[in-house]
């Protein structure tokens, strides 16, 4: 008897956390099999495409999803087993066929309903066919039926899995665009196969999303080539100019090829998706443990050697990138601090210029206030002598001359008084005004 306990409230999340581990089983697989996989890149809006085309393939073959989510789907059709994930910008399709035939005579895709193909959702990146068969006599594996099977192009291969199969692959398109791959088991059980096999697939398609980026370095190129020796001419244009106008030019320049050099990293996304992609690239070759056959390139070998070159230009490339992010936003930075030197230094020499000025201002207002002291204690002086002159011929006893030159300092003062007085009455108002 089962005892049932009261547990807290469970997060939103949990079963979804329980099943993402079992979300994507790999494929259990008897010899012989057919196995074509396609991988499509998608758009934001392909999610309802992919759900509604999926549901079409099962209400025309009348077959039930054994599995259907947003994320992955599996069905049983007789003997043909589809399968779909959906991955971050990509989608995998698989279609699983148990044969009786040779290798490569029956494709999976026989068995689709005529047009279903061609309306998935989405843009080919990868088409794989993949055969596995039982691994019998030596004549198997003669150069003369790999070529039949796989093309003229040299096969490459291995042993994996401890010796236990045998794995084959030109990576050449046939004449239908499917790469081939040839699985020959010796021991493996189906569960293992399975393993292998998804692998082997997994392989393919992260080696072609991590090449994504390739084409974009065609184009960027060139322009790196143009923007690194625009930014030798100006490092070299910022040491001679000192002229606030031609700074703000090359300013402006700076700042036009930062934005061109930002617009260049928004691409950033397709090298960072390239490199993850290669890292699950080489976790997936890695779990192969391929043995070396003699005479024959392994996947490995032949694999490294080719995507090697792309792999340390990409990298190279956005190397480059950042280090001409860098370079401008330091030379702009140093531009910057120069136009600011250079304003501040004028602002500097206007200051001592209107503080000059000023004083000189200052030298001419006092003088000026000299003057008018002198003039009207001059006039005070003139009419305190008229006074004294009328009071005199009225009969007035006094010395009309001691008394003129008794006035004047009192004249002087009271004057000097009263303008001082005004002035600062003046110079308090402007005071509250600010």
């Amino acid at each position: 008897m089962t005892v049932k306990f009261a547990l807290p409230k469970v997060h939103p999340s949990y079963e979804t956390l329980l099943g993402e581990v079992h979300s994507r089983p790999f494929p259990t697989l008897q010899c012989p099999t057919s196995v074509v996989q396609l991988t499509l890149l998608q758009g934001w809006l392909s999610k309802s495409a992919e759900a509604d085309h999926l549901e079409r393939l099962c209400k025309e073959l009348e077959c039930t999803p054994v599995s259907h989510s947003t994320r992955s789907f599996r069905a049983q059709i007789g003997h043909l087993e589809v399968r779909m994930q959906r991955h971050l910008e990509f989608s995998i399709y698989q279609f699983i066929r148990t044969t009786g035939g040779s290798p490569f005579s029956e494709s999976p895709l026989e068995m689709l309903p005529p047009g279903w193909l061609e309306g998935l959702s989405g843009e080919l990146i990868s088409a794989v066919w993949l055969e596995a068969e039982p691994y019998g006599k030596d004549q198997t594996t003669t150069p003369e039926r790999l070529h039949q099977l796989l093309g003229e192009e040299s096969p490459k291969g291995s042993l994996v899995r401890s010796g236990k199969t045998m794995v084959w692959s030109n990576f050449l398109p046939d004449e239908n665009g499917f790469v081939r791959y040839l699985v020959q088991n010796k021991t493996l059980g189906s569960a293992q196969l399975g393993r292998l096999v998804q692998r082997l697939l997994e392989a393919e398609t992260y080696r072609l999303l991590s090449l994504l980026a390739l084409p974009m370095l065609k184009d960027i190129g060139p322009m790196l080539d143009r923007m690194e020796y625009s930014m030798l001419l100006i490092s070299d244009h910022i040491q001679r100019i000192n002229s606030i106008d031609d700074q703000k030019s090359l300013l402006a320049k700076l700042s036009a090829q930062a934005a061109e050099v930002e617009l260049l990293r928004s691409n950033d996304y397709r090298f960072s998706a390239s490199h993850a992609y290669f890292d699950l690239y080489d976790e997936r070759l890695g779990e192969l443990k391929e043995e070396k056959m003699e005479g024959i390139l392994t996947f490995g070998e032949f694999l490294n050697r080719r995507m090697g070159p792309a792999r340390r230009t990409m990298r190279h490339s956005q190397q480059r990138l950042a280090d001409l992010s860098s370079r401008i936003g330091s030379a702009r930075e140093l531009l910057q601090t120069n136009i600011n030197m250079t304003i501040e230094h004028q602002n500097q020499e206007l200051l001592l210029s209107m503080e000059k000025r000023s004083h000189l201002q200052l030298r001419m207002q006092e003088a000026v206030e000299g003057l008018s002291i002198a003039a009207i204690s001059y006039y005070m002086v003139s009419l305190v002598k008229y006074v004294l002159e009328g009071l005199k011929t009225i009969g007035v006893p006094l010395n009309k001359e001691m008394a003129t030159g008794l006035a004047v300092p009192l004249v002087l003062l009271t004057v000097w008084l009263a303008i001082h007085k005004i002035k600062d009455h003046v110079l308090g108002s402007e005071e509250e005004e600010h």
